[in-house]
């Protein structure tokens, strides 16, 4: 087994079919039970509908309220999602998840230069203040 790969070749031949096939299973029986229940297309009074999107890491279907993530929901795996989702439409210099006990923060290369709060990332105001927590420059 190679340096860092969790399988072998065989490994991967034999589980990767299986897994992909319960998880195709997996959706259709949930999607199944958003039919049955009627909430397929959003509840009576819920319509609204979020944004369809494709990334290299989810895809998101408005319709069926579901997005797939080749990622695992974990707050870094959530940071990863939302900076490739939105890291054309966004200058993000730092991105931060909590989850109940758990936390995850990234830091990224910005396309600008704007002075930021050390502590917590919040861009400094004209007179080199961070208007979150008062830190000066």
């Amino acid at each position: 087994m190679e340096d860092g790969k969790y399988l072998n070749a065989a490994q991967r031949e034999f589980l990767v079919p299986k897994a992909y096939n319960a998880a195709l299973r997996a959706g259709a029986a949930i999607l199944d039970v958003y039919e049955k229940q009627g909430i397929k297309n959003g509840h009576a009074q819920n319509k609204m509908k979020g944004e369809a999107f494709k990334t290299t890491l989810a895809t998101a279907y408005p319709d069926s309220r579901l997005v797939v993530t080749k990622e695992t929901m974990t707050v870094e795996g959530m940071i990863k999602i939302v900076y490739e989702l939105l890291k054309d439409k966004l200058n993000i210099a730092k991105i931060t998840f909590t989850s109940g006990v758990n936390a995850g923060s990234a830091e990224f290369d910005t396309k600008n230069n704007i002075e930021r709060c050390p502590l917590c990332g919040i861009s400094l105001n004209e007179k080199g203040v961070c208007p979150k927590c008062g830190y000066r420059k």
